[in-house]
């Protein structure tokens, strides 16, 4: 997923959370294409993570005072479709470093518009919301998820089906959750900040599982008490 035009490797952090930001989608509007594709046997990413401000300073959009090691932050990289990013990058100036940013700020903006987060007034208007994206990701794991008895089934096409639930709406999902969670972070008792940030090590773990093709790698299970955040019990 990383620009080959770099000459500092994006790390993996930066690499999960451009993923979560697009909630998998290519982040120029005018594409919005999934970055996932299914071949016969495979799901393959077209994600490509390009500079907006050039990797070198003769590259694309490269003349900057930003030293060209702080040039694989996240925040100078946009997540794109293959198509995209040579686009940006053949046409350096027809796409400016303010329009491409522009397209990262207004992106992140539309999914947080999507799933209605925002500060809420109490406890159990931000329930509602969290429950929404909860409820979603838990149909996805009680149909498809590895505990289902299709695990004994060699031919079974349901793992090939979780892996896309869980690429396409679960991980978008949880980072979305984990906004929801710090936009709201004033109407949380003490007792739950700990499970949000357990809830947060689970769904790194996750992104570093699932990410990798074929899945592998551990992790911190899911923090059963994060089901009754902001609940009245």
């Amino acid at each position: 997923m990383a620009c080959k035009k770099s000459r500092f490797e994006v790390s993996t952090a930066v690499r999960y959370r451009l993923y979560a930001d697009s909630a998998g989608r290519c982040q120029n509007p005018s594409c919005l294409e999934s970055l996932f594709r299914e071949s016969t046997q495979n799901l393959v990413s077209i994600a490509q993570a390009a500079h907006i401000i050039g990797a070198s300073t003769d590259g694309p959009r490269g003349t900057s005072s930003l030293p060209v090691a702080s040039r694989a932050h996240w925040s100078n990289l946009i997540l794109l479709c293959a198509n995209c990013h040579s686009m940006i990058d053949d046409a350096e100036s027809d796409y400016s470093v303010d329009l491409l940013l522009s397209w990262k700020r207004n992106h992140s903006a539309r999914i947080d518009t999507a799933f209605g987060l925002s500060a809420y007034q109490s406890r159990a208007e931000a329930r509602t919301r969290f429950n929404a994206l909860r409820l979603q990701n838990r149909a996805a794991f009680a149909q498809y998820g590895p505990e289902t008895d299709a695990r004994f089934d060699p031919e079974s096409e349901s793992i090939t089906i979780w892996r896309n639930h869980m690429r396409e709406t679960i991980l978008p999902n949880n980072r979305s959750i984990l906004r929801l969670l710090d936009q709201n972070m004033a109407l949380l008792r003490d007792d739950e900040i700990p499970v949000v940030e357990q809830l947060r090590l689970h769904v790194t773990d996750l992104e570093r599982r699932h990410l990798n093709d074929p899945p592998s790698g551990g992790g911190l299970r899911y923090p059963p008490k994060a089901d009754y955040l902001f609940s009245e019990y």
